[in-house]
């Protein structure tokens, strides 16, 4: 399927046409992750966010050393950063250095550093309201690096109401399905 150039892409050559939102939700590699945006903006869709991120961590050092991880913690709000990290408490914590050390240790952030397979699933929407922004929740499947199994999770983003972020989707939950089900018990 072709799609018209995505905000995501603005900074590739004008010339190539090859990148589009399909060929980064399917197939983006290196090359590709170059030209994924570093921070949110407005002009970002839901889908196109999901990509920089996650296929930012993928190529995590790309194109600068843990420019994956410094996305992340542009597109992640406060409380997906503690979720992450397991820290942040207080604002000394919550600095981009300590982020990016804490994060490349995470459990929730190593499946998908180097990740040798990722599968994005259908995206879910609730609409906003006068309180809150859209929220819009995507399955996730990735293969580790050198694994055989791969994990779920679901990724969660809201749009923000309030500047400086307004219209800008963040991240707001990173779970891993396999953790929640193991400690979920049957209602009956």
């Amino acid at each position: 399927r072709t799609a018209p150039r995505p905000s995501i892409l603005s900074s590739a050559p004008p010339d190539d046409d090859a990148h589009t939102v399909d060929d980064l939700w399917s197939t983006a590699g290196a090359d590709a992750a170059k030209f994924l945006p570093l921070s949110p903006s407005p002009s970002l869709s839901a889908e196109e966010v999901l990509v920089a991120v996650f296929r930012g961590l993928q190529f995590v050092d790309v194109p600068d050393l843990s420019a994956g991880l410094v996305r992340c913690y542009a597109f992640m709000d406060l409380a997906c950063k503690k979720l992450v990290t397991g820290h942040g408490n207080v604002p000394e914590e919550r600095t981009l250095a300590k982020f990016v050390g804490h994060a490349a240790h995470s459990a929730k952030i190593l499946p998908f550093l180097g990740a040798d397979r990722l599968a994005f699933g259908e995206t879910s929407r609730i609409p906003g309201t006068p309180t809150r922004g859209e929220i819009v929740t995507m399955p996730l499947r990735v293969t580790p690096k050198g694994k055989a199994e791969e994990q779920v999770f679901m990724v969660r983003l809201q749009k923000q109401r309030r500047p400086p972020l307004a219209g800008a989707y963040m991240v707001t939950d990173l779970i891993d399905v396999e953790t929640v089900w193991s400690v979920s018990r049957p209602l009956n």
